[in-house]
């Protein structure tokens, strides 16, 4: 009898915890995978951004070929500036605040939002930023005259 009872329980639990579980699990949004741990410039750059623009920033990574838009040369983005690194704007773009049509060059699969995806990666706002602002520096470092 008590076998009954403990599987009728058990039974009874499932049905009324099973619908909770499947709810939650559905309404939670895939997280993108970590490519590295670090947060310096240069293995930023590597892990989310050389497979596009190339080991040296030049537009020529592996991908590059099969993208609708090609990608940027971003050592050349002071020269294209009047000679002046446009960080705040670099910055911007990553995090998809100054994109003039973001479905063509920063918000489709092709070139994600990076500000948004580390944002996705970590719990605090701050591991984000720093994030960024690495890039954004890492990509300054690499600017030829």
């Amino acid at each position: 009898m008590k076998k009954i009872l403990c599987g009728t329980a058990f039974g009874v639990f499932a049905a009324i915890c099973w619908p909770m579980t499947v709810s939650v699990v559905a309404q939670q949004k895939p997280v993108p995978p970590i490519l590295t741990d670090s947060l310096v410039g240069p293995d930023l750059y590597r892990a989310y951004c050389a497979s596009c623009h190339g080991a040296d920033g030049k537009g020529q990574g592996p991908v590059a070929n099969v993208l609708k838009v090609p990608p940027a040369d971003l050592t050349t983005l002071a020269r294209r500036h009047g000679g002046k690194y446009p960080a705040a704007l670099v910055q911007d773009t990553l995090y998809g605040a100054r994109v003039p049509n973001p479905s063509v060059v920063h918000g489709t699969s092709e070139m994600p939002l990076w500000g948004a995806i580390f944002r996705q990666l970590d719990t605090k706002e701050s591991v984000a930023k720093v994030r960024v602002e690495n890039l954004v520096k890492y990509l300054e470092s690499i600017q030829i005259p």
